[in-house]
Order: structure tokens, then sequence, then C-alpha cells
């Protein structure tokens, strides 16, 4: 991940105030305390990541990951215990009944069709309650450690990425070929393709969902 960050960072050289909104690396250690609640190993390569640059400050530029905020260790904790409250002793059935009226895994039985799983990791959110994260718990065809959407408006979820590897090493491929647009208002906003005010997780549906 040392040397993705590095490919990573030369990519942002162009959009200085994004790659200086990135925070210091976290001790690896720090998310025994996560892994503890959850009783499962948090993917080395997503441990390796924080280690270099710990989330974003959020105060110099728009999110890291194409607008959506890649967040710190303490708002990982916070968000996952927010999530872990509504999940509360509540069976996936009913949480889609209450919350989800039409929950879809739009990868086929890769994700497990619901509204909230305390084995959904969130890494980076929109401001809105909606996140990429990491999915420790898939469904029959899906992957432990894929990156997938989730949160309070995306009912219609897909694998992003089979691994928090291949997500970052696309991420890397898609700045790297140029294919974002930087608009600059308040502060740089990084938007995909040549669309800019498109939603990242709406992108994300057309473009990673089986054809």
């Amino acid at each position: 991940m040392t040397e993705m960050w590095a490919r990573l960072e030369t990519c942002l050289d162009v959009i200085p105030k994004l790659r200086d909104d990135l925070r210091s690396g976290l001790a690896k250690e720090q998310w025994q305390v996560l892994e503890q609640k959850i009783g499962v190993t948090l993917p080395e390569s997503f441990k390796d990541f924080y280690a270099v640059h710990n989330g974003q400050e959020g105060k110099k530029a728009g999110g890291l990951f194409f607008g959506i905020e890649f967040i710190p260790f303490a708002e990982v904790m916070v968000q996952w215990e927010g999530w872990h409250t509504i999940i509360g002793d509540n069976n996936s059935e009913k949480l889609r009944e209450d919350y989800c009226y039409d929950c879809q895994s739009l990868t086929p039985d890769a994700i497990n069709v619901t509204y909230a799983n305390n084995l959904w990791i969130p890494f980076a959110h929109d401001w809105g309650g909606n996140h990429l994260g990491i999915d420790l718990d898939p469904d029959v065809k899906g992957t432990v450690g894929q990156v997938i959407n989730f949160g309070r408006g995306e009912e219609h979820k897909v694998v992003v990425a089979k691994s928090f590897e291949a997500f970052i090493a696309w991420f890397v491929v898609e700045l790297g070929a140029g294919n974002y647009v930087v608009d600059q208002k308040e502060k740089p906003w990084l938007w995909y393709g040549d669309k800019p005010d498109t939603h990242f997780l709406d992108t994300a549906k057309t473009l990673f969902a089986p054809r």
C-alpha cells in the first residue's frame, strides 16, 4: 500500500489542496478496537492504507474518492456505532421491512439484501448517511472484504471492487488516466468522468453493475 499511496499522491500533485488535506498515518494496532467489537479481522490492505494516511481533514478539498470523503479512524468508529445502534437486535428481514422497501443487490447474490449490517465497515461518506465500505459478510457469490455502497439512501447496492486493494488500484488507474473533472469553487472538488455534480455512488451503480 505504500507504493500505491506513492502513485496516488503523484496523481494528486495536480490537485495539491486535495493531497494536502490528507491526515498523517494511523498505527495499525488502533483497529483492534473495532476488530474486537465485530469479532473479525479487517483486511491487511485496508489497515496498511490507513497506516500511510488516516483519512482527510475535510477542510481544504472535497472528498478524495470522486467527492466521497475518505474518513479517519475516529469517524469510522462513530459511524459504525451509529449503524450498530440502528441495527440493535433486529435481523436482516426486520431491517428490510422497517427501513429498506426496495433493497437489492445489483451484483446478484453478492451482497446480503438488507438495510444495514454490523460487518459493513464505512471508510468514506457523502455527509448524507451514505458510504463506501468494506463488506465482511457477503452473500454466497460475494467475497469477504469486497467494497460496496450502503447507507440511508442506498437501497440498490453493488460490488464496486472484489477487495479494498482492487478498489484502490482501480481508483489510481482512473486518476492516472485523467478520468475526472476538478470543480474549483470554494475548494477543489473531484468528480468522476466528465460530468460535474454527478454523485459517485449513483455513478457506481451504473459503472459496476453486471451487464
